[in-house]
């Protein structure tokens, strides 16, 4: 049996866009004042290093999420334990 939901992709589409807008617009958790997620630039400014810095990492393996449009999205967790596998 094959299920078939008419319009699923476009729907898909709008629950990860509406995700997406909910996580830029939650204010960073008060106990070390950073996101869960983060885009480039806030990553960057995270680890204390230049956008161009960045993007070497994320060449070097960094975990990302890459969202419509060509957006990046990175996990603060993951952002941690990558650097402190590297240490």
């Amino acid at each position: 049996m094959e299920l078939r939901v008419e319009g699923l992709e476009e729907i898909v589409k709008a629950a990860v866009k509406q995700a997406v807008w909910e996580l830029n617009a939650t204010k960073p958790p008060k106990s070390d004042g950073v996101r869960l997620w983060m885009n480039k630039t806030q990553a960057a400014e995270y680890i204390g290093i230049s956008r161009q810095v960045l993007d070497g990492l994320i060449s070097e393996g960094l975990p990302t999420s890459k969202l419509s449009a060509g957006r990046y999205v990175l996990n603060k967790h993951d952002i941690d334990d990558w650097l402190k596998k590297r240490a």
